[in-house]
């Protein structure tokens, strides 16, 4: 029945990733950057929204262009669903050749949410030289992975791979770029990024933070919609605690000189 799978969606959703409620808003198209910021001497990441249009949001629209990690929800539609490339070039993504596989692509292609990552000097300010990206935990129903190239045959530039063997990537100061990002099954995936930033003095400041991904319209849906079988799953995790805390802001900031 289909209550069942979405009750079981809901259930992973609940423990797995968290929120304090269905009806999250989701991100489904429009550019929008992972971006480090700097403020009151602490490093930290966030959202920077570039168009809040509602067509790019299921579940509501964020209020600002700037939100916070655990306040929205990266939505990977099904129409990015494809198959892996042959080739032990992409065994980094964890999975198998042909196997279904959902890519974020660091290209436009209108039917996504265009993501970068960037270190503007709006938000960081002067005295910066680069920052170092990595994946420190992650959590979901399958494998996550990023990488850039890859396209018209070429083999991809692996930036982190699903078993964490390769795990990092830079941006400059004042920088912007994109990357791909697959998974390797449909559902919810909490990813957990780490960023360094080294200052020209050479000291040093590093932050984490959750962000969220709805791979698949099934996840979309769920995660934006209140579902009959997703509020009462909600009230009975609620009794024990467990679920209802949205995934708020977790960050380490170390300053070394």
């Amino acid at each position: 029945m289909k209550w069942v799978g979405q009750a079981l969606m809901a259930a992973f959703f609940v423990v797995g990733v968290g929120a304090n409620c269905f009806g999250a808003i989701v991100w489904t198209r429009g550019h929008g950057d992972i971006g480090v910021e700097f403020k009151n001497s602490s490093l930290g990441l966030h959202f920077h929204l570039e168009d809040l249009s509602p067509g790019n949001f299921l579940g509501g629209i964020p209020s600002s262009a700037e939100a916070e990690p655990g306040d929205l929800i990266v939505g990977v539609p099904s129409a990015r669903q494809t198959t892996r490339a042959s080739g032990t070039a992409w065994n980094f993504t964890g999975a198998t050749a042909s196997a279904p596989f959902w890519i974020l692509p660091n290209g436009d292609e209108g039917n996504h949410p265009f993501v970068g990552f960037a270190a503007e000097t709006g938000e960081i300010g002067l005295g910066w030289t680069n920052f170092r990206f990595s994946v420190a935990a992650m959590s979901g129903p399958g494998q996550f992975s990023m990488w850039t190239g890859g396209s018209g045959g070429g083999d991809p530039v692996v930036r982190v791979s699903a078993d964490r063997s390769i795990n990092e990537f830079s941006i400059n100061a004042g920088a912007h770029n994109h990357l791909n990002m697959g998974f390797t099954a449909e559902g919810m995936y909490a990813v957990t990024l780490q960023v360094l930033g080294t200052r020209t003095d050479n000291s040093t400041f590093s932050a984490s933070d959750t962000f969220s991904f709805a791979v698949g319209d099934n996840a979309i849906n769920i995660a934006s919609v209140p579902e009959p079988s997703s509020i009462l799953l909600l009230g009975i995790t609620g009794i024990s605690g467990f679920g209802l805390a949205w995934l708020r802001r977790k960050r380490l900031n170390v300053s070394k000189p």
